[in-house]
């Protein structure tokens, strides 16, 4: 399915959950990209914003990525790999990981002060929404998984713009809710289902994220 612009595609998600207008939801942004899909979600749904902010941990000797590290310090390894092969990585590259997870918490600090103070402790009793625009990566729902897996949610939906099937299967696995406005097997990349580009600099959707109930409807 083909938008108009990320700010369009929002509104109509907003749409598909409207009877949570109201009870102040979480949306956990799965990627930044999607930001300003989450942003005119949430002024629609008067819902906060909470950035899931993650770094690869890339071997490059092996060209293999064996999982992210979450903002919150937590390790989410790939779910493509088999425990035997994660396990031979880690132990062949030991030094080398421990080295890149250091250097990607340190990275991952300094992004997330750009959004100002971020408690994942904010999400606990929350009806939390897992959204992205374009999803065919399943590390990021591993990741979201992961990462809530310590929260006491009220309730978990998960929204999506387009969604290859791996994809949109896990993500109802995920949640009690699950809606993709469209499955596709094959995705190109993000740019390519919009017809207007993203409208917000990096600058902007951060400030947007800190203020949004200034934005609310």
């Amino acid at each position: 399915m083909y938008f108009v612009s990320r700010l369009t595609l929002g509104q109509s998600l907003a749409q598909k959950i409207s009877d949570l207008r109201g009870v102040e939801p979480v949306i956990l942004c799965l990627k930044e990209s999607s930001l300003s899909t989450c942003i005119a979600l949430a002024a629609e749904l008067r819902a906060w914003i909470y950035p899931l902010l993650i770094e690869p941990i890339t071997i490059s000797d092996e060209s293999q990525t064996i999982g992210v590290l979450i903002e919150s310090g937590e390790f989410c390894p790939n779910p493509e790999m088999s425990n035997y092969e994660l396990e031979d990585l880690q132990s062949e590259y030991s030094s080398i990981i421990q080295d890149m997870q250091r250097n990607a918490y340190g990275s991952l600090n300094q992004r997330a002060a750009s959004y100002g103070v971020l408690h994942k402790e904010a999400l606990n009793g929350r009806v939390v929404i897992i959204c992205g625009d374009i999803i065919g990566d399943d590390m990021l729902i591993s990741a979201a998984q992961q990462f809530l897996r310590t929260i006491d949610t009220q309730k978990i939906i998960s929204l999506a713009g387009n969604a290859d099937v791996n994809s949109s299967e896990k993500l109802m696995l995920a949640s009690e809710r699950s809606i993709c406005m469209d499955v596709i097997p094959n995705l190109f990349d993000d740019d390519h289902y919009f017809e207007q580009p993203d409208g917000y600099s990096d600058d902007e959707k951060r400030q947007l994220v800190m203020n949004i109930p200034q934005y609310w409807k």
